[in-house]
């Protein structure tokens, strides 16, 4: 599991490695074997309160937003449609583009308190 970390914050290399063991365990877990990568962008509370008015016309920060990139029945997971993932496969970064991610930092620290 490869994650792209889009323009947001800045990030220390010592989280953007966990972030990605974090990916690469939940793939794990959920028995995924095809090659795939998301893309995950970290921002503050006004950038993901953009986002969520844009993409999903709610004004109003939260805190994760997940776009998959293909549409999952309900109670269905990518370990079962890992037929339809191939054809998200993206050859530049040879796996399947799993979805996007999005972060608000400002509301994950407040949430660890």
């Amino acid at each position: 599991m490869t994650l792209i970390l889009l323009d947001g914050l800045a990030v220390a290399d010592a989280l953007a490695a966990q972030l990605t063991q974090v990916a690469c365990a939940c793939l794990a877990l959920e028995g995924v074997t095809l090659p795939c990568y998301a893309t995950l962008t970290l921002t503050d509370d006004a950038g993901i309160r953009d986002i969520n008015r844009m993409r999903r016309g709610m004004d109003k920060a939260t805190d994760v937003l997940s776009f998959p990139s293909i549409p999952y029945a309900s109670g269905h997971t990518a370990r079962m449609a890992e037929d339809r993932l191939q054809r998200c496969w993206d050859p530049d970064e040879r796996a399947a583009h799993i979805g996007d991610i999005v972060i608000s930092l400002e509301r994950a620290a407040e949430q660890a308190l």
